[in-house]
């Protein structure tokens, strides 16, 4: 029931009431119920409107008289996951949001200290460093070794008994003899390779290796430090916040390892 100028109505008969009732002649009426006002108060109307009917994106100006109508809105205009500049879906927001933070969008502007070499974030520059290939000479050993020395209340690097040089140590390098009639296979974790190149580069990786670094906030263990500053990146346990410097260069000048 609505009540009207002192009188109860059902819906139709409400209709029926505006319409034809001089006393509401000179009204404007609310495009989604009954509400009215007269004529010079077309701004309670639209204030009205936007409060009580109208549905607005919250990813654009457009607007609609429906909740229904704004979800399909959403569902044919934004998409979850989806990067408007590059026109693509993602399964997961971590997956969009590591999109995001790729060249793609970021572009190569962190150079490495030592060389010319330019890459996306600090896990880029720390993983050129472990390669060897930079042209500082600096490799994963000697960067585990620097980390140890530096951070003897172990706030990054795990207690160990001893250090030893792995670079001294005896390389994992595979022979035909891996081939199982399918792929080469690693005898440490069995997995399969189509090449024995891409093996070898597997058994070169800190992969089988025991943990050197944890996460100093939720105790997260890697075996090399690129994986280490990937995870800060990320800002996954809120360890660290790299705001406006995602980069973190400071982190990597600091680690001045012997040549």
């Amino acid at each position: 029931m609505y009540e009207c100028c002192g009188r109860s109505f059902e819906a139709k008969s409400l209709r029926q009431h505006l319409d034809n009732s001089y006393a509401h002649a000179n009204e404007i009426e609310c495009r989604w119920c009954f509400a009215r006002w007269p004529t010079h108060d077309g701004k309670l109307r639209l204030k009205h409107e936007q409060k009580k009917h109208w549905y607005q994106c919250e990813d654009c100006t457009c607007i609609f008289s429906t909740r229904n109508g704004l979800q399909e809105h959403i569902d044919e205009e934004h998409p979850p996951n989806y990067c408007y500049g590059c026109q693509r879906s993602f399964q997961s927001p971590n997956n969009l949001n590591q999109h995001l933070k790729s060249s793609v969008h970021v572009g190569k502007n962190v150079k490495c200290p030592w060389c010319t070499n330019k890459f996306t974030n600090l896990t880029g520059v720390c993983l050129h460093l472990e390669s060897g290939n930079c042209t500082s000479g600096i490799t994963r050993e000697k960067i585990n070794q620097y980390c140890r020395e530096v951070d003897p209340s172990h706030i990054f690097t795990m207690k160990q008994i001893g250090w030893y040089d792995a670079g001294a140590a005896t390389t994992d390098i595979a022979s035909q003899a891996s081939w199982d009639g399918s792929f080469y296979r690693c005898y440490f974790c069995t997995k399969g390779f189509n090449q024995l190149s891409s093996l070898d580069r597997h058994l070169a990786s800190p992969v089988h290796e025991r943990p050197i670094y944890h996460c100093p906030r939720c105790k997260r263990e890697y075996t090399a430090l690129s994986g280490l500053v990937n995870h800060l990146e990320s800002e996954s346990c809120g360890a660290f916040r790299f705001g406006s410097n995602p980069a973190g260069l400071g982190f990597v000048r600091q680690l001045k390892i012997t040549q």
